[in-house]
């Protein structure tokens, strides 16, 4: 994965003081908000199949403190031509001081698209770790209502542990694959690269298959 427009490996907030206790401090990647990010060539898995995609964020609190705007900004996703085909990000809306994380996959590669979103739960935090997972199983059934038949793919948030969309997910039954760069801190909309992420993101992994609730909440645990 390559590094760009201010995009570095800095000391996390959280562990600036351990070397004064004798502890290590980490890395991790910091980003400006205006114009950092990281890329690797794309696509890294079959967005049409099921996939699981996971990171740490950390939102600096002080970037999100003007209520007169609203903010999208992106963790990471999967470029396509005019949108990004699944994006994990935070939204804010103007006049408010809380935003929640959000796993959103638009019906088309096209400008202004309408989208399958799994908003979560409760209010996010900011300047505190939390481990983002989202996951899209393209085998989740839902009935129709219609005698015995059933639609397939559901989307699925985890913030930390907390899972947002249902026991079967947020309907997403038309998934396209983008085959442009996978993007960390920013993300397409449009046909432009923006939405940039102003805070710190570590520990960033994709692959193919969906991740149950318990796996995950294995993973969380494992790395307390």
């Amino acid at each position: 994965m390559t590094m760009g427009g201010g995009a570095m490996l800095g000391i996390d907030p959280d562990t600036v003081g351990n070397p004064d206790i004798g502890l290590p401090t980490r890395q991790v990647m910091a980003l400006n908000g205006t114009s950092s990010y990281a890329n690797v060539a794309g696509p890294l898995v079959d967005e049409t199949g099921s996939f699981t995609a996971t990171a740490w964020g950390r939102l600096d609190g002080e970037k999100f403190k003007d209520r007169t705007k609203s903010y999208n900004v992106r963790v990471m996703g999967q470029s396509g031509t005019a949108n990004s085909s699944w994006s994990l990000r935070y939204e804010q809306a103007a006049g408010s001081s809380a935003g929640k994380w959000k796993f959103a996959r638009p019906t088309s590669d096209v400008n202004a698209p309408s989208y399958a979103t799994v908003t979560q739960s409760d209010v996010a935090d900011k300047d505190r770790w939390v481990r983002l997972t989202v996951v899209y199983d393209a085998q989740q059934a839902r009935a129709t209502g219609d005698g015995d038949a059933v639609t397939r793919g559901g989307m699925f948030l985890y913030v930390n542990t907390a899972q947002s969309g249902g026991s079967t997910g947020i309907s997403h039954t038309a998934p396209w694959q983008a085959i442009g760069n996978f993007e960390v801190g920013r993300g397409m909309s449009d046909g432009v690269l923006t939405r940039y992420f102003p805070g710190h993101i570590a520990d960033v992994r994709v692959w193919t298959g969906a991740m149950s609730a318990s796996a995950i909440g294995d993973l969380y645990a494992g790395e307390q």
